[in-house]
């Protein structure tokens, strides 16, 4: 998924769906086209995995926003339910 709104013509895309730009999408055609667009961890497997599949820039960049947006928030919101 290109960050750059120019390059949506060289991908399969639905502006009006996208969530997050940058990502690596899991996910094709789901019921819930904006379910397409939503960071999920699952992309670190693959990038584990089949690391040759990736670019080193892209994989470390989406890395770093699950790592800020996905484990830190969870974590965040874990221990306000724990206390």
């Amino acid at each position: 998924m290109p960050i750059e709104n120019e390059k949506d013509q060289f991908y399969e895309i639905n502006q009006y769906a996208v969530r997050r730009r940058g990502i690596y999408k899991d996910i094709y055609k789901s019921l819930n086209e904006r379910a397409d667009y939503q960071l999920r961890g699952n992309a670190c497997i693959a990038i584990a995995l089949a690391p040759e599949l990736f670019t080193r820039k892209w994989a470390l960049l989406y890395l770093g926003w699950v790592e800020e947006m996905l484990i830190v928030i969870t974590q965040i919101f874990l221990k306000h339910i724990i206390l």
